[in-house]
């Protein structure tokens, strides 16, 4: 599948960094960040896709897992023409660009050097402190009636669903205007599929073997580690290939909690690839 996308920075810069954002989000929720490293850092361009079932990605054809993801990125940088320095991915579009890795990394013509991770355990999380947030959130927007006739109504039913007013505002950012009202802006079928997967498949296998570095950001408040992935996480660091960062006054959203501290770590690494 050929994944909606939006270049940002100088078309002539030698690298490429793509961007690829968390379930029920879009290339867009990364564009600010993007901006950032491309002004910082003028070597390199950006690329914001919207993964599948998300955005102007849709409808996309099954099955609907980490590797049909990763399939699409490789679909997509064919039919551009690109080949990435770097990926950079935050929550579920982390674990896609380690299953990319583990697939195209070392392919013949791969430029990628860099994968960098934002707040996204790479092992399975079924058991993390957050998961069983993520399913009610997705529950709620499977019950979420369509069409919704204004953006201000479906945020007063989301949250009597039990969702906090930041999150509700947040998911009504997804919906867009149809002519008989609004519905979402990604496939709802689609996304639980996506998340089941996410939570079984385990790619520390891939951070420990991958043939490109592998940048693991975690931030400071997150909950989304389990004591099991912060124990690993400590192994990686003494890896060669792989470079761990904890970012400081940062919870999950690394990209707004701390955006500053985020670029510093990113440009870091960037530099150090070169």
């Amino acid at each position: 599948m050929i994944l909606a996308s939006h270049r940002v920075g100088s078309p002539d810069a030698p690298h490429l960094i793509v961007f690829l954002h968390g379930i029920y989000g879009s290339g867009t929720n990364l564009r600010t960040l993007a901006r950032s490293v491309v002004e910082s850092f003028t070597d390199f361009q950006g690329l914001l896709l919207d993964l599948r079932n998300h955005g102007a990605s849709l409808p996309a054809p099954e099955p609907h897992t980490l590797v049909a993801c990763a399939q699409d990125l490789a679909d997509t940088f064919a039919a551009l023409n690109l080949s990435p320095t770097a990926l950079c991915g935050h929550s579920f579009g982390g674990k896609v660009a380690l299953t990319y890795a583990a697939s195209f990394a070392d392919s013949t013509g791969s430029r990628l050097r860099s994968v960098h991770v934002l707040d996204s355990p790479p092992g399975p999380s079924a058991a993390a402190p957050t998961t069983a947030q993520v399913r009610h959130v997705l529950s709620v927007i499977e019950q979420l009636p369509q069409p919704a006739q204004s953006r201000d109504a479906a945020v007063s039913q989301l949250e009597n669903f039990g969702l906090s007013p930041m999150v509700a505002r947040w998911l009504a950012t997804n919906l867009t205007s149809t002519p008989d009202g609004l519905r979402w802006r990604f496939f709802v079928p689609g996304l639980r599929a996506m998340l089941e997967d996410f939570w079984v498949v385990d790619q520390w296998p891939t951070v420990f073997s991958a043939p490109v570095l592998i940048h693991l950001v975690r931030a400071e408040k997150s909950l989304v580690w389990t004591e099991e992935d912060l124990t690993k996480l400590a192994q990686a660091a003494t890896r060669p290939n792989v470079r761990v960062d904890v970012l400081p006054k940062s919870d999950h959203w690394v990209h707004i909690d701390n955006p500053k501290g985020l670029l510093q770590l990113l440009t870091a690494v960037l530099r150090d690839i070169l």
